[in-house]
């Protein structure tokens, strides 16, 4: 659109072509989806109490609020682990589901925070995306 307004200010004819194809995607009418108006995320420690050097994990996973399943249905999520202070991962700290599981241990004693769970939530287009971060529990070790 910014290039159509240029061709028109500067009255420049040949600036249009830039402009041709992000006008013939408006044209065209991509399908556009609803953003979800609220998502549901689930958090699940494998146990809040540790031994040191115990193999821990937390699973989150995506949902859809009661009353609208298929409102997720176009959508893509990311998530990312960043453990949280003498948290060691064990497993890969991105993944591209709808739920995973992030595997660490920690190895010395103490009350911790499992760390922070962050959510990318968008469509296939990229057009529209989300972004929620998820405290994850406290463990006891």
């Amino acid at each position: 659109m910014f290039a159509l307004l240029l061709a028109v200010l500067s009255r420049r004819p040949e600036l249009v072509g830039v402009a041709a194809p992000a006008l013939l995607l408006l044209a065209a009418g991509l399908p556009r989806q609803a953003r979800p108006a609220r998502v549901n995320v689930a958090v699940r420690p494998g146990a809040t109490r540790l031994f040191e050097g115990e193999p821990g994990w937390v699973d989150v996973g995506l949902a859809a609020p009661e009353g609208a399943p298929a409102e997720l249905a176009g959508f893509d999520a990311r998530w990312a682990f960043q453990p949280g202070k003498g948290i060691e991962p064990t497993s890969a700290t991105a993944a591209s589901a709808a739920t995973a599981r992030f595997e660490f241990t920690v190895p010395r004693w103490g009350k911790r925070q499992a760390g922070l769970a962050e959510l990318q939530l968008h469509d296939r287009w990229r057009l529209t995306e989300g972004r929620a971060v998820v405290p994850l529990p406290l463990l006891d070790v």
